[in-house]
């Protein structure tokens, strides 16, 4: 199963979406930087797992470029993912709730951006619109399946005078230019 990152299928809900956190200075060792939490979902149009990856990248600051983490995130009780993963509890309790993902490669920053992630971003709001992206990212694949239309295939590509696609600001609130900011 490969996750793929929702702004590749839905770009433009994505582009208005998508959780970004500005820290103003070093903060439980995560550096001063701009953290966009862009989130990815299995490509399967078949699979039903209710999960979530989440990759914290830093698009501003000392750490720019950099993939700090990955975050699992499984909405549903673990008794329905080890039921999912026929039995096996174990699994099952590592499916549910947020976590660093642990078949993923994480960085030196992984423990302090996953931090941030529980008491910054996540919310109740942010757990709503993760529930409403895994439901449309699902209707879009079966869509593109049921098409013939590569899942990988994307919208339109951002010029670089627009708008970045993760959604990070200027100082002053207007959205950075992609050739400022992800389009490197």
């Amino acid at each position: 199963m490969e996750f793929v990152p929702f702004r590749k299928i839905l770009p433009a809900i994505a582009k208005k979406e998508t959780r970004a956190l500005l820290v103003l200075q070093e903060t439980n060792g995560l550096p001063k930087g701009d953290y966009v939490f862009s989130d990815s979902y299995c490509s399967d149009p078949e699979c039903d797992c209710r999960r979530t990856f989440i990759n914290v990248l830093c698009v501003k600051g000392a750490l720019k470029g950099l993939h700090l983490a990955t975050i699992g995130y499984g909405w549903e009780t673990v008794r329905f993912y080890a039921k999912w993963m026929h039995g096996d509890y174990e699994t099952g309790m590592r499916m549910a709730g947020v976590a660093l993902e642990a078949m993923q490669v994480q960085s030196d920053y992984a423990a302090p951006a996953l931090h941030a992630f529980r008491r910054c971003v996540f919310d109740e709001r942010y757990e709503e619109r993760i529930r409403r992206h895994y439901a449309a990212f699902k209707e879009e694949i079966r869509r593109r399946k049921a098409a013939d239309v590569p899942v990988g295939a994307s919208g339109p590509k951002a010029g670089r005078d627009d708008p970045c696609v993760c959604g990070a600001t200027k100082a002053d609130g207007r959205p950075k230019k992609y050739k400022k900011c992800c389009g490197c």
